[in-house]
């Protein structure tokens, strides 16, 4: 297997529940994504996204990605 690590970076980010800027990173959370094949090796993204929490209404949440889609253990 071939693991490889992702973390976010900087990215601009509004509350999904009201839309206030007003919020504080709240830890990340790691997902274990399928890529393709790398020389007859199962390949694997290791990617912690982080998770927000809005100060105005409470609501946590995970930021955006482009890796896959909410919910999937494969990649795009």
């Amino acid at each position: 297997e071939i693991h490889v690590i992702k973390q976010s970076e900087n990215s601009k980010q509004a509350c999904i529940g009201c839309k206030s800027n007003n919020i504080v990173t709240h830890g990340y959370d790691t997902r274990r994504i399928k890529d393709l094949t790398i020389a007859g090796f199962n390949s694997y993204l290791l990617y912690k996204p982080r998770r927000f929490k809005c100060k105005e209404c409470s609501k946590t949440f995970n930021e955006d990605n482009d890796i896959a889609a909410k919910n999937s253990i494969v990649s795009y």
